[in-house]
Protein backbone atom coordinates (compact mmCIF):
# COMPACT_ATOMS: atom_id res chain seq x y z
CA UNK A 1 0.00 0.00 0.00
CA UNK A 2 1.66 3.29 -1.11
CA UNK A 3 1.69 6.38 1.08
CA UNK A 4 -0.75 8.22 -1.19
CA UNK A 5 -3.35 5.48 -0.85
CA UNK A 6 -2.76 5.23 2.91
CA UNK A 7 -3.40 8.95 3.15
CA UNK A 8 -6.71 8.62 1.30
CA UNK A 9 -7.81 5.81 3.62
CA UNK A 10 -7.01 7.88 6.71
CA UNK A 11 -8.88 10.86 5.25
CA UNK A 12 -12.00 8.79 4.53
CA UNK A 13 -12.00 7.36 8.08
CA UNK A 14 -11.52 10.86 9.51
CA UNK A 15 -14.40 12.35 7.49
CA UNK A 16 -16.60 9.38 8.36
CA UNK A 17 -15.94 10.01 12.05
CA UNK A 18 -16.65 13.74 11.78
CA UNK A 19 -19.92 13.19 9.92
CA UNK A 20 -21.37 11.31 12.90
CA UNK A 21 -21.27 14.26 15.32
CA UNK A 22 -22.68 17.76 15.50
CA UNK A 23 -20.00 20.44 15.42
CA UNK A 24 -19.26 23.92 14.10
CA UNK A 25 -16.19 23.00 12.06
CA UNK A 26 -15.85 23.22 8.30
CA UNK A 27 -13.04 21.11 6.85
CA UNK A 28 -11.91 21.29 3.22
CA UNK A 29 -10.04 18.46 1.50
CA UNK A 30 -8.34 19.26 -1.80
CA UNK A 31 -7.52 16.09 -3.73
CA UNK A 32 -6.53 14.99 -7.22
CA UNK A 33 -9.15 12.26 -7.09
CA UNK A 34 -12.39 11.50 -5.28
CA UNK A 35 -11.87 8.44 -3.03
CA UNK A 36 -14.47 5.76 -3.76
CA UNK A 37 -15.42 5.45 -0.10
CA UNK A 38 -16.12 9.17 -0.05
CA UNK A 39 -18.91 8.69 -2.59
CA UNK A 40 -20.66 6.31 -0.21
CA UNK A 41 -20.17 8.75 2.67
CA UNK A 42 -21.74 11.56 0.67
CA UNK A 43 -24.74 9.43 -0.24
CA UNK A 44 -25.32 8.56 3.44
CA UNK A 45 -24.65 11.98 4.96
CA UNK A 46 -25.87 15.48 4.16
CA UNK A 47 -22.85 16.84 6.05
CA UNK A 48 -20.35 15.84 3.34
CA UNK A 49 -20.28 17.39 -0.12
CA UNK A 50 -17.81 17.67 -2.95
CA UNK A 51 -17.21 20.30 -5.61
CA UNK A 52 -15.45 19.55 -8.87
CA UNK A 53 -13.00 22.33 -9.67
CA UNK A 54 -12.28 22.84 -13.33
CA UNK A 55 -9.66 25.28 -14.60
CA UNK A 56 -9.35 28.73 -13.09
CA UNK A 57 -11.05 30.41 -16.05
CA UNK A 58 -10.65 34.19 -16.18
CA UNK A 59 -8.90 34.25 -12.81
CA UNK A 60 -6.01 32.34 -14.39
CA UNK A 61 -5.05 35.62 -16.07
CA UNK A 62 -4.78 37.20 -12.63
CA UNK A 63 -2.40 34.41 -11.62
CA UNK A 64 -0.15 35.05 -14.65
CA UNK A 65 -0.25 38.78 -13.95
CA UNK A 66 0.75 38.15 -10.33
CA UNK A 67 3.61 35.97 -11.57
CA UNK A 68 4.83 38.88 -13.70
CA UNK A 69 4.59 37.13 -17.08
CA UNK A 70 4.71 39.32 -20.18
CA UNK A 71 3.01 38.99 -23.59
CA UNK A 72 -0.59 39.40 -22.44
CA UNK A 73 -1.81 38.30 -25.89
CA UNK A 74 -0.32 34.84 -25.23
CA UNK A 75 -1.81 34.35 -21.79
CA UNK A 76 -4.88 32.50 -23.07
CA UNK A 77 -2.69 30.13 -25.11
CA UNK A 78 -0.69 29.22 -22.02
CA UNK A 79 -3.85 28.83 -19.93
CA UNK A 80 -5.42 26.53 -22.54
CA UNK A 81 -2.25 24.42 -22.77
CA UNK A 82 -2.28 23.77 -19.03
CA UNK A 83 -6.05 23.48 -18.64
CA UNK A 84 -6.22 26.46 -16.29
CA UNK A 85 -4.67 24.26 -13.60
CA UNK A 86 -3.18 26.63 -10.98
CA UNK A 87 -0.50 24.12 -9.96
CA UNK A 88 0.66 23.66 -13.56
CA UNK A 89 0.49 27.40 -14.29
CA UNK A 90 2.47 28.35 -11.19
CA UNK A 91 5.12 25.77 -12.00
CA UNK A 92 5.53 26.74 -15.66
CA UNK A 93 5.44 30.46 -14.78
CA UNK A 94 8.56 29.95 -12.68
CA UNK A 95 10.27 28.24 -15.62
CA UNK A 96 9.28 31.02 -18.03
CA UNK A 97 10.54 33.71 -15.65
CA UNK A 98 13.84 31.95 -14.97
CA UNK A 99 14.65 30.83 -18.52
CA UNK A 100 12.84 33.31 -20.76
CA UNK A 101 12.67 36.50 -18.71
CA UNK A 102 8.92 36.14 -18.33
CA UNK A 103 8.33 36.18 -22.10
CA UNK A 104 5.67 33.60 -22.96
CA UNK A 105 6.26 34.12 -26.69
CA UNK A 106 9.85 32.91 -26.32
CA UNK A 107 8.70 29.82 -24.44
CA UNK A 108 6.03 29.04 -27.07
CA UNK A 109 8.61 29.19 -29.86
CA UNK A 110 9.80 25.75 -28.79
CA UNK A 111 6.33 24.25 -29.42
CA UNK A 112 6.50 22.02 -26.38
CA UNK A 113 4.49 21.74 -23.21
CA UNK A 114 7.43 21.50 -20.86
CA UNK A 115 5.99 19.96 -17.69
CA UNK A 116 8.82 20.60 -15.26
CA UNK A 117 10.22 18.05 -12.82
CA UNK A 118 7.65 18.68 -10.08
CA UNK A 119 4.69 18.29 -12.45
CA UNK A 120 6.20 15.18 -14.03
CA UNK A 121 6.77 13.61 -10.62
CA UNK A 122 3.18 14.33 -9.57
CA UNK A 123 1.70 12.96 -12.81
CA UNK A 124 3.88 9.85 -12.66
CA UNK A 125 2.72 9.13 -9.12
CA UNK A 126 -0.92 9.49 -10.17
CA UNK A 127 -0.46 7.46 -13.36
CA UNK A 128 1.13 4.58 -11.46
CA UNK A 129 -1.97 4.41 -9.25
CA UNK A 130 -4.17 3.63 -12.26
CA UNK A 131 -5.12 0.06 -13.11
CA UNK A 132 -3.52 -1.62 -16.13
CA UNK A 133 -6.71 -1.11 -18.14
CA UNK A 134 -6.97 2.55 -17.16
CA UNK A 135 -3.34 3.11 -18.14
CA UNK A 136 -4.01 1.44 -21.48
CA UNK A 137 -6.90 3.79 -22.19
CA UNK A 138 -4.94 6.87 -21.11
CA UNK A 139 -2.01 5.91 -23.34
CA UNK A 140 -4.39 5.37 -26.26
CA UNK A 141 -5.91 8.82 -25.70
CA UNK A 142 -2.46 10.36 -25.41
CA UNK A 143 -1.26 8.85 -28.68
CA UNK A 144 -4.39 9.80 -30.63
CA UNK A 145 -4.52 13.41 -31.91
CA UNK A 146 -8.33 13.38 -32.03
CA UNK A 147 -11.12 12.84 -29.52
CA UNK A 148 -12.25 9.21 -29.20
CA UNK A 149 -15.73 7.69 -28.95
CA UNK A 150 -16.51 4.82 -26.59
CA UNK A 151 -16.99 2.42 -29.51
CA UNK A 152 -13.48 3.24 -30.75
CA UNK A 153 -11.97 2.09 -27.48
CA UNK A 154 -13.75 -1.22 -27.95
CA UNK A 155 -12.57 -1.75 -31.52
CA UNK A 156 -9.05 -0.31 -31.22
CA UNK A 157 -8.16 -1.91 -27.89
CA UNK A 158 -10.28 -5.06 -28.25
CA UNK A 159 -12.19 -4.40 -25.03
CA UNK A 160 -15.74 -5.12 -23.96
CA UNK A 161 -18.17 -2.25 -23.48
CA UNK A 162 -18.45 -3.01 -19.76
CA UNK A 163 -14.67 -2.87 -19.27
CA UNK A 164 -14.44 0.43 -21.15
CA UNK A 165 -17.32 1.96 -19.19
CA UNK A 166 -15.85 0.85 -15.87
CA UNK A 167 -12.43 2.27 -16.72
CA UNK A 168 -13.82 5.56 -18.06
CA UNK A 169 -15.97 6.01 -14.95
CA UNK A 170 -12.91 5.52 -12.73
CA UNK A 171 -10.78 7.87 -14.84
CA UNK A 172 -13.54 10.45 -14.69
CA UNK A 173 -13.52 10.32 -10.88
CA UNK A 174 -9.77 10.81 -10.97
CA UNK A 175 -10.17 13.73 -13.43
CA UNK A 176 -7.77 12.25 -15.95
CA UNK A 177 -10.15 12.49 -18.89
CA UNK A 178 -12.39 15.16 -20.37
CA UNK A 179 -15.79 14.44 -21.89
CA UNK A 180 -16.88 16.39 -24.96
CA UNK A 181 -20.20 16.47 -26.78
CA UNK A 182 -19.82 17.10 -30.51
CA UNK A 183 -22.81 16.89 -32.85
CA UNK A 184 -24.79 14.92 -30.26
CA UNK A 185 -21.99 12.38 -29.91
CA UNK A 186 -19.92 11.81 -26.75
CA UNK A 187 -16.14 11.85 -27.09
CA UNK A 188 -13.26 11.56 -24.65
CA UNK A 189 -9.89 13.28 -24.66
CA UNK A 190 -7.03 14.49 -22.45
CA UNK A 191 -5.97 18.01 -21.58
CA UNK A 192 -3.00 19.11 -23.74
CA UNK A 193 -0.64 18.95 -20.75
CA UNK A 194 -1.64 15.37 -19.94
CA UNK A 195 -1.41 14.37 -23.59
CA UNK A 196 2.09 15.79 -23.79
CA UNK A 197 3.08 13.91 -20.63
CA UNK A 198 1.80 10.59 -22.02
CA UNK A 199 3.63 11.11 -25.31
CA UNK A 200 6.86 11.99 -23.50
CA UNK A 201 6.45 8.96 -21.26
CA UNK A 202 6.59 6.67 -24.29
CA UNK A 203 10.00 7.97 -25.37
CA UNK A 204 13.23 6.17 -24.42
CA UNK A 205 14.96 7.60 -21.38
CA UNK A 206 11.84 9.08 -19.80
Amino acid sequence: MDQGFQGLVVQVIYFSFLSQFNHQSCIILNSWELPKDSIELMSNSTAIHYLFLSGLGDSARDLLKFQGLLDIKNWNTLIDYYGGNPYFLNSISTVIKNLFGGKISEFLRYETLFPGEDITESLTQQFNRLSELEQKIIIHLGQNPNEIMLSEFQSNLKLSASDVLKALASLGQRYWIERLELENQIYFTLQPMLKHYIQAMQKPGF
